[in-house]
């Protein structure tokens, strides 16, 4: 038993000991840290966060189709080491929509590892070629973790176009591979997701009436970005995409049915950004978006994020260096 102990010591140890080594390999030609490298910024975002749900398993329906969406936003994000926590608001009184985000991201050498807990309140309108209006609302829990695999860590920053904390200071490209697991729940909140009766039970069947979904998927996918640097990074040009697939386990309940069972889906991300960047503040405009389509029973279910955001951004120093030394 001790040796075992010995040995588990010795791996983590070893383990420690390369991702120390990883780090210090970055070419600063390529990446530069800041002197004041933690960030706070506000955003007005155009943002898409939740489902659409359709009664086909098209990734664009051709009939109905359910889509919860948050409309534009206003948002805070607070970028601390390894810790974001971000906040936003709609400003369309119509739909009041809302979300409150804790995300993490930590890298090590080649390896990001992080995951997003995000808390949505959604308003959804019915969308079948104005043939019926109605709206549906939700509230929905996601929680999703990450591990992502930079091929070309030494000379390609994803830090410097996703939280803005880092500099690429040389333009430079990456292959990436990463794997994301998730669960999504969804539940009506005063009701149903999707209504009954009329042609509600006509376009989607036994799912009419859906109260409750829960999503379990595991996505995988690899990709590319690059990242065009002018001026040592003061003006640059970012995109990159992901496309993959997966499997994963759902339970549906609707007022007739209670369905489960195994899926298979289709996922795909795609970011781009563009900005001026100073030590301390910069300026940026990026599009995240990400999904991940998934058949449940006869419906077919899009869990998706999409934002556009205009960001403005203050990056700040290390203020535990100002406490005191007794604190």
């Amino acid at each position: 038993m001790n040796l075992k102990k010995i040995g588990l010591s010795i791996a983590i140890a070893s383990l420690f000991s390369s991702i120390v080594k990883a780090q210090a390999d970055v070419d600063r030609g390529y990446i530069q840290d800041y002197v004041y490298p933690y960030v706070a910024r506000i955003s007005l975002e155009r943002t898409g966060a939740g489902l659409q749900i359709s009664p086909d398993y098209t990734v664009i329906p051709a009939t109905a189709s359910f889509p919860f969406n948050t409309g534009t936003n206003i948002a805070l994000h607070v970028y601390y080491k390894f810790l974001n926590f971000s906040i936003s608001q709609t400003i369309n009184s119509k739909t009041n929509n809302k979300s409150f985000v804790i995300a993490l991201a930590e890298t090590a050498g080649p390896v990001t590892v992080g995951g997003k807990l995000g808390f949505y309140s959604n308003v959804a309108a019915l969308d079948d070629k104005q043939v019926i209006d109605t709206k549906s609302s939700i509230n929905l829990f996601k929680f999703s973790p990450f591990w992502l695999a930079n091929f070309n860590h030494t000379r390609f920053s994803l830090a410097a176009v996703t939280d803005y904390s880092k500099r690429q200071r040389k333009s430079a490209g990456a292959f990436m591979f990463e794997i994301n697991p998730f669960i999504m729940r969804a539940k009506g909140k005063d009701g149903n997701i999707i209504p009954t009766g009329g042609s509600f039970d006509e376009k989607f069947d036994e799912m009419a009436g859906l109260r409750k979904l829960t999503v379990y998927n595991l996505d995988v996918r690899p990709g590319f970005m690059y990242t065009l640097s002018f001026e040592e990074g003061t003006y640059f040009l970012s995109g990159g995409l992901f496309v993959g697939a997966g499997f994963g386990y759902h339970h549906a309940v609707s007022e007739t049915k209670t369905t489960n069972g195994l899926h298979w889906q289709t996922s795909a991300r795609i970011l781009a950004s563009g900005g001026y960047n100073q030590e301390k503040y910069f300026i940026a405009a990026a599009l995240r978006y990400n999904n991940s389509f998934t058949p449940v029973a006869n419906i077919g279910v899009l869990s998706n994020e999409a934002t556009f955001q205009l960001t403005f951004g203050l990056r700040f120093n290390s203020f535990e260096e100002k406490l005191p030394s007794n604190f």
